[in-house]
């Protein structure tokens, strides 16, 4: 069973996986996530909705006008799904 923090760190790497911007450059987990690998984030993110911190990154993604839209549309789906 994990922990409030195990579950906020993956939280945060999920939304860190999401919310990748190829225009900062590197990536600290690897090589950077293909678009399929963000959206299967994104959707992931999802079943962690009402924590408080998905909610943040999902408002991010949404909020975001640089990302693609594909993000966008999964995590409205993701949230409409919840």
């Amino acid at each position: 069973m994990c922990g409030v923090n195990e579950i906020e760190n993956i939280i945060e790497k999920l939304g860190d996986i999401a919310t990748y911007d190829s225009s900062v450059g590197g990536f600290h987990y690897g090589s950077p996530p293909s678009l399929e690998v963000r959206i299967e984030a994104v959707h992931s993110l999802g079943t962690y909705v009402p924590h408080p911190k998905a909610v943040e990154v999902f408002t991010k993604i949404i909020d975001s006008d640089w990302l693609k839209q594909e993000i966008s549309i999964a995590a409205a789906l993701a949230l409409r799904n919840k």
